[in-house]
């Protein structure tokens, strides 16, 4: 074999090599997968290993499975009776229909900043309505629930994921009720 046949074989080879890699994706057991065909999911790959995919065509977006955590910067909140109170917030939440949450939220970035507007919209509105008494009574399980509630809701509506919203207080180290 002549050197410039050897040298053209090496390259082919090679450049066969790099278009079978360029088709291969590896998922861990934490991670899910949207395959995504020209722009619209064609498949969700949820079991770990080695897969598949058409290079050049398809592209591979993962998805945690594991409840991914949302912790927003304090708000302030204005309650019924005028005062003035500070609230911190954590949310957990999980991506459960990836093909949805690809369609109507896109990244990681944009839910986390959606779930956010969220939580805050919902304790602005039910902790508008009380006084700052009430939140030191057993109706503050209440009210919790009932935010809790609020927000797993709207967060499941079209976005293609759930949420579980935990409240504690302004400078608090433990999640708490509210």
């Amino acid at each position: 074999m002549s050197l410039p046949r050897l040298i053209a074989t090496v390259l082919a080879a090679a450049f066969a090599i790099w278009i079978v890699s360029l088709g291969l994706f590896t998922l861990t057991q934490s991670q899910q997968a949207l395959v995504v065909r020209l722009g619209k999911p064609v498949a969700t790959i949820t079991d770990p290993g080695l897969h598949l995919k058409v290079p050049f065509i398809d592209t591979v977006v993962l998805y945690e499975k594991r409840l991914l955590p949302l912790e927003p910067p304090a708000d302030q909140i204005i309650l019924g009776d005028q005062k003035r109170i500070e609230v911190e917030t954590f949310s957990r939440f999980l991506i459960d229909d990836p093909p949805r949450f690809y369609q109507s939220v896109g990244t990681l970035d944009q839910a986390r900043s959606q779930l956010a507007q969220i939580v805050s919209t919902s304790l602005r509105r039910e902790l508008g309505q009380i006084s700052l008494p009430v939140l030191l009574t057993p109706q503050r399980d209440h009210l919790s629930s009932t935010i809790h509630d609020e927000v797993a809701q709207e967060a499941r509506r079209p976005r293609g994921g759930r949420a579980d919203p935990a409240r504690r207080p302004a400078g608090g180290d433990q999640p708490g009720d509210l």
